[in-house]
């Protein structure tokens, strides 16, 4: 914990003294409108929900792509500065800013009004509080201002989530376009989704004609010290079910980085293309997973402390799912599966991620096409 609040102090400083200082040295007569930089402060390289629009920004003869990645939480403090310091020299230039999730030298400086950024974001609907919503998401040692400011544009997956988007930001109610996510374009992709298969079968070949059963729950804590509720309920599990059931586990990008071997190399979108059973809880996953209509099993034996401590947009009873608070309870939701009501599901997709119709990144693109021309 000291460690983490080390880290966070210096790149506090950083925010509001030497990444403002970088940037304003760094400015040139023009912005380069065609340069657009990809860039991430929690993966090593392009994260999952990037890759559909830098395909698509790669294919226009008229932009060009820079990646800019660098996980904030590992490495030595050098290593870290020189990382920001590069990402500010390159965004006092840029036409186009694009990230999918918090990034602190965004929010560094006053940026010229040249530059527009694009704020993705990493998850669709809006379950959780979050940002200024949720006491404890932004680092109590934080003083560097708005740590969502300069966004031009934030796409959100269907209308009810603007509301929680403006107030979780701090924003202005224009800067949030209800555009769909644009990594949710390849639901829509059959080649996409068979490619998925035939990987899935090849790596865990033992799933062969059973039903797949996904668990998938968010961390709880912070990023630099995450926390996991119910792990010893699911491997307790995992020895108990019929042997037409095959059981992975997925965690969160953040708890991941805290297993030796994981369940499976494939990502938590690619694993839904293949799974008959989602159990999660209070991650977002279950927005995309909607899409597929399938089985949905809500296992939180923190209910009551999580929605204390965090608390929820969405209303929580509503989403069609079974519900879980201990290993009987959710070896029974398994049982009751055939009994699933798809419809209902298909309904939760339409009204929570109604935008992302496959067409999400190709508005983004048209957006910033207007901004260029």
């Amino acid at each position: 914990m000291a460690k983490l609040m080390i880290r966070e102090y210096i790149k506090t400083v950083m925010q509001r003294v030497l990444l403002p200082a970088v940037y304003n040295l760094s400015k040139k007569k023009n912005v380069r409108k065609d340069l657009v930089i990809l860039a991430d402060a929690h993966h090593d390289e392009l994260p999952y929900s990037m890759r559909e629009l830098a395909e698509a920004l790669r294919a226009q003869p008229d932009f060009t792509v820079m990646e800019l990645c660098k996980d904030y939480q590992k490495g030595s403090y050098l290593s870290i500065a020189k990382s920001m310091l590069a990402f500010m020299r390159a965004y006092a230039n840029a036409g186009y800013v694009v990230i999918c999730d918090n990034h602190l030298p965004v929010a560094s400086c006053k940026k010229r009004p040249e530059t527009k950024v694009i704020q993705l974001w990493h998850s669709g609907g809006a379950l959780k509080r979050f940002g200024y919503d949720s006491p404890g998401n932004i680092p109590s040692g934080y003083h560097g201002g708005n740590v969502f400011a300069n966004y031009d544009l934030i796409t959100v997956s269907a209308d009810y989530a603007v509301e929680p988007f403006v107030r979780a930001m701090r924003t202005d109610k224009s800067h949030v376009q209800v555009m769909g996510i644009s990594r949710t374009d390849w639901f829509y992709k059959e080649e996409r989704k068979a490619q998925i298969r035939a990987r899935f079968a090849k790596e865990h070949p033992q799933a062969a004609g059973k039903r797949v059963i996904l668990w998938a729950p968010t961390f709880r804590g912070n990023a630099g010290d995450p926390k996991l509720a119910g792990t010893q309920t699911i491997e307790k599990l995992r020895t108990e079910l019929p042997d037409e059931y095959y059981l992975i586990v997925k965690l969160h990008p953040h708890a991941q980085k805290t297993v030796a071997v994981p369940d499976s190399m494939m990502l938590t979108e690619e694993l839904l293309a293949v799974t008959d059973i989602l159990i999660s809880d209070y991650s977002s996953v279950i927005y995309d997973y909607a899409y597929f209509g399938k089985p949905l099993i809500l296992f939180t034996p923190d209910y009551e402390e999580y929605k204390k401590e965090c608390g929820f947009y969405e209303d929580y009873d509503s989403i069609p799912a079974y519900r879980a608070m201990d290993g009987e309870q959710l070896k029974a939701a398994i049982r009751q599966t055939d009994t699933w009501d798809e419809a209902a599901m298909h309904a939760f997709f339409a009204r929570t991620m109604g935008a992302c119709d496959g067409h999400a990144t190709e508005r983004i693109v048209q957006w910033m096409r207007a901004r260029h021309e």
